[in-house]
């Protein structure tokens, strides 16, 4: 990373974790919050940087979170996948693990921990652009995105309602009205032919390698959930 953005990120990050303390005022639970910020686009730089991506930068944004940008070296599809997993599913694990922690001692860190990095890092693989999941369902269905984006919705849904029901909540009910928002602004939105037509040829994934991404994300979406009902 040049001096230049490695400061515009430092700055970032200061002005970050400055407004959520003049919020909160809870030092303890920014630390968190900021552990696993850092994580999840320290996760997407690194595979960026692993696949040649160029002019990588990192930015921080108050109450919105963060973001990772660079211009990919090729197309290939797989590699965004990888580079779009890299970010949530380092988090996810911890969050796991950490949860596991929480089972065994009962020490309330270690629950605090599996709630952030579980929560923050499933959320972001929701089918919504521009978050990571919604990225990955253009990516795995190029073509056929807008039916497949309500299918996963549609499932994402009922999902949430499930866990809303089965931990009390209601919170959650907010995700589900975002979710639907998207679904709604999917079917709005007329596809233009001339575009589609000058776009030129799109990069596929193989049969194979859609299954599998694509269950991996189910599974990283799934897993978390039943791990923090199990815990709560």
């Amino acid at each position: 990373m040049k001096p230049a953005h490695a400061l515009r990120t430092l700055l970032s990050l200061l002005l970050y974790a400055g407004i959520y303390f003049l919020i909160f005022h809870d030092i303890k639970s920014i630390a968190f919050l900021l552990a696993v910020v850092i994580l999840h686009e320290a996760g997407h730089f690194i595979a960026m940087r692993i696949f040649g991506y160029a002019n990588v930068r990192m930015l921080f944004i108050p109450l919105f979170g963060a973001l990772v940008s660079g211009q990919p070296a090729t197309a290939d599809p797989g590699r965004k996948m990888m580079v779009l997993f890299a970010g949530p599913l380092p988090g996810i694990i911890l969050g796991m693990m950490s949860a596991y922690v929480y089972t065994a001692s009962h020490q309330h860190i270690f629950y605090q921990l599996a709630l952030m990095f579980i929560f923050l890092n499933a959320f972001n693989l929701l089918p919504l652009t521009p978050m990571d999941g919604g990225q990955m369902l253009e990516v795995l269905f190029p073509e056929h995105s807008r039916w497949v984006q309500t299918l996963f919705i549609v499932l994402s849904t009922l999902a949430l309602s499930l866990v809303t029901y089965l931990t009390r909540n209601y919170l959650l009910l907010f995700l589900i009205l975002l979710i639907w928002w998207r679904l709604m602004s999917i079917w709005r939105k007329v596809p233009d032919n001339r575009e589609t037509k000058n776009a030129g040829p799109v990069i596929r994934l193989g049969v194979m390698q859609t299954f599998l991404y694509t269950l991996i994300w189910l599974v990283f979406m799934v897993l978390p959930m039943i791990t923090l009902y199990r815990i709560s």
